[in-house]
């Protein structure tokens, strides 16, 4: 029996195995359980039991089947028992040894959390050198080259210096603790192996083992000399560098293959982005009859949510046999903004921003903590109503905010009681006060007091155990099983030797971060029914009639990582450690041998400025270009759809419904402005009657700004009504103590520490804006923010006017109208001499006046103040220039009043419907923007 095979790699290469295993070992009543098979992974075994079910027939018992790493360990289990040491315990023994050492390796990264990535990179380092059986004295040159300075930072070359000491420390206390790291445990097994005949098993076959490390080659060499081993290989050893080594690294000689004919079917898609790849995958699929032999390799994990949501409502059975992203998931979002809520705490006050994404969170507000998950969605409505304003109370807008202060609201309850009463729902203000206590102690206040990761994790569990208990999480199998690996992550950092160390919270809340970076979380399916949707690792050694790969773009496929933060790439490869070589080859491996034996192969890659093809494609088109000796080796179909662009028809019809109420409503400058400016604008807001939603708990804009100075100006004016103003000393004091009283209660609270800038700029254009007002010579202040309404009367119909004026102050006999702006927007119209012969529209009233402000200011007050001479006046609070508008005569007067007829006139006729002013800068900035394209 040859003991040394090679397969073509467009065989199968589990139906071979399984014929070579039927043909040389034909135990008795089927019995192969005395025949071992050693896998890369753990996949295979599943498909080569199939495999020899359908062969035989019959019963059978299989043979076992493990992958290297258990392997390995079974080796090693012979004589001890083996205890892996953690990934983060692994890394804070590093950390501790490092400390321990020589302090100054940790500058700039001296607590844990710091130094994590660079642990992991060094117990990494360690277990490679333990894998390649690497000698200390192969790293007593790089401590030499250390001492003189790579080109690395300081701390860095100091590392390196007691890389020995550090790497000999580390197998000490592994040893001492009776624990193994990966590395040690097949250093190990390579070193007891030879004491072992594997007597229980006729042979041990390592099959498609393609790349192996030295420790391994070690481990497989020396069961092979003792007569055990079986050597099946895949690939053609000139063409594949790695195979080509293992006969040297063995001590065999790899037989040369017979190239056969024959050759898969391939087929090239292009996508513009992601979303066009997976529509194409999934026209795909509709068009393959049977899709159990077919499997879907996604290169990137990213990749799966997209395509599940395209592929899920046409394909019945399939199979998920990769990682996904735990922190991808809603339920990371949970845990990392509840951790985001404690890190923006100010002692007991929460930033109300962080507290409210932590209730909103869809996992939080559905849970049924009383009755129904409806009781808790309305208290959270409502506690987000009240912080963001939209209903009154004394903690509306406030940045910080403390539990106690919520729950002793009683706001918060009786209205939550209200809105569930017209539900249908009855519920008792104590019960609705006992969820939001649960919500609070479960999701705030057991995070509040954290000490050492025993605390943390007691935190996550409750967090978890409650969302397990009170939602319906087994609704939705990612979030279920998201939250299974978060329980799991939490009994591992629970257990960690260092447990109850005690440790900085936002520490242990990173540590935990960059736990969940690398944690992927694992589908349940059936490897052996429908369709398969596999990683680039998970199908080694198995094959299929229909592959389908996607994202077959360069830095995706391969997926290398160029980039060594510690490590220089210069010593791992005078250590002989060439990650980006490995790496590389086992990726281009596996891509050419399932193309290889499959039928038929769909490659789909992305192609736009910003992509490129796989060197892997590349590769492949060269070769197919060569043996056709053509170019246009490869007929690429491109995804295409076809969309039906419906017109843009942004327009709004009047009804004879609207037009009465056009007619009946009462009119404000504001509301001639917004017509003026665009018509649908108008539509939406003052005939749907939709507004932009209250947050006070967004950043102040300028309107609120402008608010607060209008009201400021008023109070502090107030005594001089009917009166001449007086602006001393005594006024000046009492105006700034005005001032700061009411910044502290309405604007202060709305703001982080940036408000003492805000404060200063308004304190000091405030002082200027008093001594500009020292310089007028107004005899009295008429009035202030007063509401003047009348009538104009246009073609028979009453249109009803409101304005309300900011002041009014007396002047030598005439009125000066003021309006206070605080922004840098002071419209004014132009000065018209006439607009006769002019055919009037809305576009030239709109060119000409801009506001409608001061002319309707103006117009109303005349009638107020008859035989008056009036003049109105915009007063810029920042600038403090003054602009005037006047009617000097009774044909302006008209030409004025005929401007508003024309816009109130096309406002109530129902035969103009309210059409789009399109304005790109300015529809940007449109609050109906979305509801408007």
């Amino acid at each position: 029996m040859e003991r040394v095979l090679t397969y073509d790699l467009k065989d199968n290469f589990i139906d071979k195995l399984c014929s070579f295993i039927t043909d040389n070992f034909p135990g008795k009543e089927n019995d192969f359980s005395n025949i071992m098979c050693v896998f890369p992974g753990r996949r295979p075994a599943l498909f080569l039991k199939r495999s020899l079910a359908r062969k035989i027939k019959g019963s059978f018992f299989p043979p076992v089947i493990l992958s290297i790493d258990d392997f390995i360990e079974s080796i090693v289990s012979k004589t001890r028992v083996v205890n892996k040491i953690s990934d983060l315990d692994a890394c804070y023994l590093i950390y501790s040894i490092a400390a321990e050492l020589d302090h100054s390796m940790l500058k700039g990264r001296e607590s844990f959390s710091e130094f994590l990535p660079w642990a992991r990179e060094i117990a990494l380092f360690i277990e490679q050198l333990d894998l390649e059986d690497i000698e200390n004295n192969s790293l007593r040159e790089i401590q030499k080259s250390a001492s003189i300075g790579y080109d690395v930072p300081e701390n860095i070359n100091i590392l390196l210096q007691n890389i020995i000491s550090i790497r000999r420390r580390y197998h000490d206390v592994l040893e001492k603790k009776s624990l193994l790291s990966r590395g040690l445990l097949y250093s190990h097994a390579a070193n007891i192996v030879g004491d072992y005949e594997f007597d229980e098993f006729e042979k041990i076959i390592f099959c498609n083992l393609f790349y192996i490390n030295s420790t391994q080659a070690r481990i497989m060499k020396t069961v092979y000399r003792k007569g055990k081993g079986i050597f099946i290989f895949q690939g053609d050893k000139n063409k594949w560098p790695t195979l080509k080594r293992k006969e040297k690294e063995l001590g065999i000689s790899i037989p040369d293959i017979e190239p056969r004919g024959g050759s898969c079917d391939i087929l090239l898609y292009a996508g513009y982005d992601l979303h066009t790849q997976v529509a194409i995958v999934s026209d795909i699929i509709n068009k393959i009859d049977n899709v159990n032999d077919t499997v879907i390799v996604l290169p990137r994990k990213e990749t799966l949510i997209p395509l599940l949501s395209e592929i899920a409502h046409t394909v019945k059975d399939f199979n998920i046999s990769l990682g996904y992203p735990l922190k991808r998931t809603p339920v990371f979002t949970l845990f990392d903004t509840i951790l985001n809520a404690q890190k923006s705490r100010r002692k007991e006050s929460y930033y109300a921003f962080d507290y409210l994404k932590v209730l909103s969170h869809p996992l939080i507000k559905n849970l049924s903590i009383k009755i129904e998950s409806s009781v808790t969605r309305v208290l959270v409505h409502k506690i987000e109503e009240i912080l963001k304003g939209k209903i009154k109370t004394e903690l509306g807008g406030s940045l910080f905010i403390r539990l106690k202060e919520l729950e002793d609201l009683e706001d918060i309850f009786i209205l939550g009681r209200d809105a569930l009463r017209n539900m249908d729902i009855k519920i008792d203000i104590d019960s609705l006060k006992s969820i939001i206590r649960e919500l609070h102690g479960v999701f705030f206040r057991s995070f509040e007091k954290i000490e050492n990761f025993n605390s943390f994790c007691a935190g996550i569990k409750g967090a978890s155990r409650l969302i397990i208990d009170k939602s319906l999480l087994n609704s939705f199998p990612l979030n279920r099983i998201a939250i299974e690996s978060i329980l799991s992550l939490a009994d591992e950092m629970s257990s960690l030797s260092f447990s109850k160390e005690q440790f900085n919270p936002e520490d242990i809340y990173s540590i935990f971060v960059q736990k969940i970076e690398d944690k992927l979380i694992s589908f349940s399916g059936s490897p052996l029914k429908g369709l398969q949707i596999l990683g680039l690792l998970e199908i080694r050694s198995l094959n299929f009639k229909n592959v389908i790969f996607i994202d077959v773009n360069e830095s995706i496929l391969p997926k290398l990582k160029f980039y060594e933060p510690l490590i220089p790439r210069e010593i791992m490869l005078s250590l002989g450690i060439n990650r980006l070589e490995k790496e590389e080859e086992i990726q281009r491996y596996q891509f050419m041998r399932i193309i290889a034996s499959s039928n038929k192969a769909f490659l789909v890659y992305e192609e736009n400025k910003d992509k490129e093809k796989s060197r892997f494609l590349e590769e492949l088109i060269w070769e197919r270009q060569k043996s056709l000796k053509r170019i246009d080796a490869f007929n690429v179909i491109r995804g295409s759809f076809k969309l039906k662009i419906a017109p843009r028809d942004n327009k709004a019809v009047k009804t004879k419904e609207m037009a009465r109420y056009l007619k009946a409503r009462r009119y404000s400058p504001t509301m001639l402005n917004t017509y003026l400016r665009c018509p649908m604008q108008f539509y939406f807001h003052y005939v749907l009657g939709i507004k932009e939603g209250t947050n006070l708990l967004d950043d102040l804009g300028a309107d609120e700004i402008g608010s607060f100075l209008h009201q400021l100006l008023e109070e502090a004016f107030k005594p001089f009504v009917n009166k001449k103003p007086s602006i001393n000393k005594e006024f000046e004091e009492e105006f700034m103590r005005l001032f700061e009283n009411k910044f502290s209660s309405e604007i202060l609270k709305r703001m982080r520490s940036d408000a003492f800038i805000l404060k200063e700029i308004i304190k000091t254009r405030l002082k200027k804006f008093l001594n500009e007002e020292k310089k007028r010579d107004v005899d009295k202040i008429v009035c202030l923010e007063e509401e003047f309404r009348d009538t104009l009367s246009f073609g028979g119909i009453d249109y009803n006017f409101i304005s309300k004026v900011d002041r009014i102050d007396e002047i030598s006999d005439s009125l000066v109208i003021i309006d206070y702006k605080s922004g840098s927007s002071d419209v004014v119209p132009k000065k018209i001499k006439n607009n006769n012969g002019i055919s009037l529209n809305r576009e030239y009233i709109k060119e000409q006046v801009k506001s409608f402000q001061l002319p309707v200011y103006y117009i109303i007050s005349s009638r107020y103040f008859k035989n008056r001479d009036i003049e109105a006046q915009i007063y810029n609070l920042r600038t403090l220039e003054r602009k005037s508008f006047s009617i000097d005569s009774d044909s302006s007067l008209d030409m004025y009043l005929g401007f508003i007829e024309y816009i109130l006139k096309e406002i109530v006729n129902p035969d103009i419907p309210f059409l789009a002013d399109r304005e790109e800068r300015k529809c940007s900035f449109c609050p109906f923007f979305y509801l408007c394209r």
